[in-house]
């Protein structure tokens, strides 16, 4: 009881230090809202100046428990200071009584219902991975770190600054409950819209679709962002229909601030600036000299929550938009294969047969990660909507919001762009009081989780069970993460058996937020992709190197050779190694050799280490042009030029490029002989161990059924790997 107390007070902390934020700024900009709406929008737009306080003080390696709580101290203390010579605001116009029994009745039953999940112990898959993940390592550092293990290091994280906040007081739960608050201020947020422009109905009964919804349960009581970037979202709406040109621009800070959290959020989400100085510029339109003065103050708070992702993205990676635009910024730490990879996985979920059944399945079934609903089916009637100017902005804004829906099947995607779905769906409704009313009441029922798993599939993303004594701890916390949480026997493993700073190469993502050491999993990022290779390549197929491409040539003194590639197609050219030799006896590589390729110039020393375990790749796929060189820096005798590939090399076609004694590249005549020359396993496992700790990775963690589990058993001696230690799925090893 007292652990689940501090978990509270910690979130409930994190919550009222944003919400004195919001009040400060309001109060500082003196913008007047209604009672109602005021601490709802004080608490989205605190949050994003909160988000940028506590990446500030992280970049300053200040992440420390003490430290945030004597900041938000002092911004409560403040805003309570002010408030109370604050003037009374008006309310907003009264709900209908059987509208608020209605909205208080699906509030208390869900409301707690979700309260109690948010509360129990963080099982979430992607929040015990990698948003929690990465919180938990830089509070362990005291701080932000170049992280370029992680592709996810590198994606906005404006609500992992919030949540490193309430991590530090409260741990994982507390987090969860700092989401919970958004998923609760959301519907409170569209009742508000509702009652200051004149359809209260269409508000509640707007609000209670989205809040019964399941996918907006089971992703606001995790450590998920999906249902903050709504609230987000809705908040900058929200203040942009409150202002009009006679406000002036002092409400355009909030309107910036909430526009440029929504791209802090998530990338998907970076069309709310463009969204929000369209309508500000649209607006305005009469008057252009006051539209780019006006778009310029919310365009320039805006930019004040992008620039520390964009910078710090920058300076670490030498790519704003990391881990995306890699073609446009090539870097070494995520290849442009991998992103093309990424995002056509991400937009073909393997769950969904068709795109034409993603309606179906994010409705009814919950097969796209999650599900909205049965009522959701009658979203075209929203359509009717459009008969009215309130009906059009949010239909208009919905359409805006969900253009990241044409880049995944996930149901998470369209999430922001729901609750004006939903609101137009009530305002449809309106004229029929009575049909609005029992729509929202249907939802309720078939949400309930006893009605739902009636239809839905067994396997979709939703809320079981009230984890009541989970949430007050009297199952002790291990007890309940042993039995809900996947990976949570290896993490103990590895946590148990590797030394401080120990560095554990894996296949498959564990959660992060209850380790102490860095995972890499094998496909988030380059340097972890490498070494997957390396591992693979003595199990044979088609990463063994085993092609090699002989030109022979009329010896002759050279300055440098290019190895050339010709051919187009989906293959991804590699060079294990690229060796020169004169009268049968191999040219020794020397320091003053300068080595160049193009594309990826930053792995083009794997072609020239002397070992077949490592190669140089083009990371992208091939193209006419890409080359490998090696420049000597002065005349050196040749008739031989070797290029070692694996045996995925068949699309390749390879030419050479010479640079003579007088400095000039020209293309060389030389003959072509395909051979084949594998070498066997046990000459190859041993030098896997030396590759791994030049690198500094020591540990491998193996799933029993994984790709070389057999292998790694019964030839541990010649892989130089002790066993640490086991589970039931997995084996962890370290290189002796």
């Amino acid at each position: 009881m007292l652990q689940a107390a501090r978990i509270v007070l910690a979130s409930a902390f994190t919550v009222l230090v944003c919400l004195a934020a919001g009040r400060l700024l309001l109060g500082a900009l003196g913008i007047r809202l209604h009672r109602q709406e005021r601490g709802l929008i004080a608490f989205v737009a605190g949050a994003a100046c909160v988000s940028l306080l506590v990446f500030a003080l992280a970049a300053a390696g200040l992440a420390r428990a003490g430290v945030f709580a004597g900041a938000g101290a002092l911004l409560v203390a403040a805003a309570a200071w002010r408030g109370v010579r604050e003037p009374k605001l008006k309310p907003l116009p009264a709900l209908p009584r059987a509208w608020q029994v209605l909205l208080v009745a699906v509030f208390a039953v869900y409301g707690v219902f979700y309260f109690v999940h948010a509360l129990a112990p963080e099982t979430s898959p992607d929040g015990s991975a990698h948003h929690l993940g990465l919180v938990n390592l830089y509070l362990l550092h005291g701080g932000l770190y170049r992280i370029d293990t992680n592709l996810f290091a590198y994606m906005p994280q404006g609500m992992e600054m919030l949540y490193l906040f309430a991590f530090a007081l409260g741990r994982h739960s507390a987090a969860a409950l700092v989401h919970f608050a958004f998923l609760a201020a959301l519907p409170l947020l569209m009742v508000c819209y509702g009652r200051r422009f004149d359809c209260p109905t269409a508000g509640v009964g707007g609000a209670v679709l989205v809040f019964a919804s399941p996918i907006f349960g089971v992703d606001g009581t995790a450590a998920y962002l999906d249902v903050a970037l709504a609230c987000a979202v809705f908040a900058t709406f929200y203040l942009l229909r409150v202002w009009t040109p006679l406000n002036g621009p002092a409400l355009l800070v909030p309107v910036g601030l909430c526009a440029g959290f929504c791209f802090a959020l998530k990338y998907t989400a970076a069309i709310a600036v463009p969204y929000a100085l369209g309508m500000i510029v649209w607006r305005l339109r009469r008057n252009w000299r006051r539209a780019a003065r006006d778009a310029a103050v919310a365009g320039g708070c805006a930019f004040l929550m992008m620039a520390p992702w964009l910078g710090r993205n920058w300076l670490w990676a030498g790519n704003p938009l990391a881990p995306f635009g890699n073609r446009l910024f090539p870097n070494p730490l995520v290849h442009v294969a991998f992103e093309e990879w990424f995002v056509e996985y991400n937009r073909h979920l393997p769950g969904v047969a068709s795109r034409w059944n993603v309606p179906w399945h994010m409705a009814v079934r919950g097969d796209a990660e999650g599900l909205f609903g049965p009522v959701f089916l009658l979203a075209p009637i929203a359509l009717l909507a459009l008969a009215q100017p309130a009906g059009r902005s949010l239909l208009l804004a919905g359409a805006v919001f969900a253009v990241p829906v044409a880049f995944s099947s996930s149901a998470r995607y369209p999430m922001p762009s729901a609750p004006f779905l939903a609101l137009a769906m009530g305002l449809a409704l309106a004229r029929w009081p009575r049909i609005l009313a029992a729509t929202a009441l249907v939802h309720a029922a078939l949400s309930f989780p006893a009605v739902r798993d009636r239809y839905a599939s067994a396997a979709a993303w939703k809320l079981d069970g009230l984890p009541v004594k989970a949430a007050l701890r009297r199952v002790p916390e291990e007890t309940w993460l042993k039995a809900k949480l996947g990976g949570w026997a290896e993490t103990r493993l590895v946590e148990e058996r590797v030394p401080p700073k120990g560095r554990v190469f894996l296949y498959a993502g564990l959660p992060q937020a209850y380790t102490s050491h860095e995972l890499l999993v094998e496909w988030t990022a380059a340097f972890n992709k490498k070494l997957c290779d390396i591992l693979w390549t003595p199990l044979g197929g088609e990463l063994e190197p085993a092609l090699v491409w002989r030109f022979t040539l009329a010896e002759r003194p050279l300055r440098g050779v290019r190895v050339v590639q010709t051919a187009a197609g989906d293959a991804i050219w590699s060079v294990s190694e690229l060796r020169f030799y004169h009268r049968g006896r191999e040219v020794p590589r020397a320091p003053g050799w300068r080595l160049r390729a193009r594309p990826n110039p930053w792995d083009v020393q794997d072609a020239f280490d002397n070992t077949g375990l490592t190669r140089w790749s083009s990371a992208e796929r091939m193209r006419p042009g890409m080359f490998v060189e090696a420049d000597f820096g002065a005349p050196v005798p040749l008739d031989t030029v070797e290029v070692t590939g694996t045996r995925d090399q068949e699309p390749v076609r390879l030419r050479l490029v010479a640079r003579g004694p007088d400095g000039r590249w020209t293309p060389l005549d030389a003959g072509l002989e395909r051979v084949e020359r594998p070498r066997r396993a046990e000459q190859l496992r041993p030098e896997v161990a030396e590759e791994f700790r030049r690198r500094g990775v020591d540990y491998l963690l193996i799933p029993k059924d994984g790709w070389g589990a057999g292998d790694f058993r019964s030839y541990a001696s010649e892989w130089r790997l002790e066993l640490l230690g086991e589970t039931p799925g997995a084996r962890l090893y370290r290189f002796r």
